[in-house]
């Protein structure tokens, strides 16, 4: 699973990975602020998705869907099961999105590692986001983490890790163009190199819900 991130890139960095270069202007990102380091789910998220009349836009989201069925936030899909699950199969369908990270992190035998793509500052974790209504009947847009089963340079610190999407296949996973089975091609083939280190001892894992 992934239950925290981490994003060290600034906020132009980010902009020339996804946009070419940081106009801010063309991605309706006028007002957008983040702090750089490590990102808590229930927090707002950098979130790349498709815009109405632009390809790419940018914007801040909750990161953890929170149905009104259920009094906890779900923070990751199974990306084996989308389609199966009702929460997720319409986002599947219609609101994939990409998470800027440097990396995420993982506990093990109660330390925490800090995990990331070789020689890469930025990465981009698949996602979905849809909308959904606060105690006050408030909307707000909320985004879940994709997961899939460990490959084997992660697979000794946990058994789950998050889709990570190369960038030659960003474009395709953003647009409406394609069927499912080959997003699901996109999302089989994500199995990049990983490396870790520990960087804190003595960590207990927080329990969040996965589905």
């Amino acid at each position: 699973m992934c239950g925290r991130f981490f994003l060290d890139a600034d906020f132009e960095d980010v902009m020339r990975h996804y946009f070419g270069e940081p106009r801010i202007a063309k991605t309706d990102a006028k007002n957008l602020t983040y702090e750089t380091g490590e990102f808590f789910p229930s927090t707002d998220i950098p979130v790349i998705h498709r815009g109405k009349e632009v390809k790419r836009a940018i914007h801040m989201m909750k990161w953890g869907f929170e149905p009104a069925f259920l009094k906890k936030l779900i923070i990751n899909a199974r990306s084996e099961t989308l389609e199966q699950k009702p929460m997720f199969k319409d986002a599947f369908v219609r609101r994939r999105c990409l998470v800027p990270a440097s990396g995420y992190y993982e506990w093990h035998n109660q330390k925490k590692h800090a995990i990331r793509v070789k020689d890469k500052r930025i990465i981009s974790l698949a996602g979905l986001y849809d909308r959904f209504l606060d105690k006050d009947g408030n909307a707000f847009w909320a985004v879940t983490l994709l997961t899939k089963d460990a490959n084997e340079s992660i697979s000794a610190v946990h058994d789950r890790m998050p889709v990570i999407i190369d960038k030659a296949s960003e474009s395709m996973w953003l647009s409406k163009e394609y069927p499912l089975n080959a997003l699901k091609g996109v999302i089989d083939s994500a199995s990049p190199q990983l490396e870790y280190e520990s960087v804190h001892e003595n960590m207990n894992e927080e329990q969040l819900t996965l589905i």
